[in-house]
């Protein structure tokens, strides 16, 4: 099973940092796309989280740049897809 998880803060939400960690120890790969690596950024890739990059903040006040966040969400999902579709083809091959 593979979770990706937005994350608006590098600040806080210490509560989805022990669940994204409680996913790992299941054996659940892990992605969570933060703003940026600052803050507690570093404590996701220490519990064995794959971070990504991005900007997931949405707001209305600044419709101009939803596209561009809508488009690099898009992105990261579309590659994790392809990288998830080429594990399973790779498992049927076994």
């Amino acid at each position: 099973m593979r979770v990706l998880h937005l994350v608006k803060t590098t600040q806080g939400a210490i509560w989805a940092l022990k669940q994204m960690k409680e996913l790992v120890d299941l054996n659940v790969d892990v992605h969570v796309a933060l703003p940026s690596y600052s803050g507690k950024a570093s404590l996701y890739e220490q519990v064995g989280v794959k971070v990504h990059i991005l900007d997931t903040d949405l707001s209305l006040k600044l419709v101009w740049n939803m596209a561009s966040k809508l488009k690099a969400f898009r992105k990261l999902l579309r590659a994790r897809s392809e990288e998830h579709t080429s594990e399973l083809q790779s498992l049927r091959r076994i």
